[in-house]
């Protein structure tokens, strides 16, 4: 279930990739899974909203250097 919650996610972002102001996004997460990424993401130094964002900015840019995303 929730890797549909990522799909879903990473496809509503790759929207907004560029765009100068932030948006919102609300999305549903397993509660062990958001409790685990909370962890991490205070190990990394970041708030779990800045962690998410990184890991989904570095996502797109793979994407982009493999051509795999294309501005529409």
């Amino acid at each position: 279930m929730w890797t549909y919650d990522i799909i879903s996610l990473l496809c509503v972002l790759f929207q907004q990739v560029g765009m100068s102001k932030s948006k919102l996004l609300n999305i549903r997460i397993d509660p062990d899974l958001k409790k685990k990424a909370k962890t991490l993401a205070k190990s990394d130094g970041r708030s779990l909203s800045n962690w998410v964002t990184h890991l989904i900015h570095k996502a797109v840019e793979t994407a982009e250097k493999k051509g795999k995303h294309e501005d529409k």
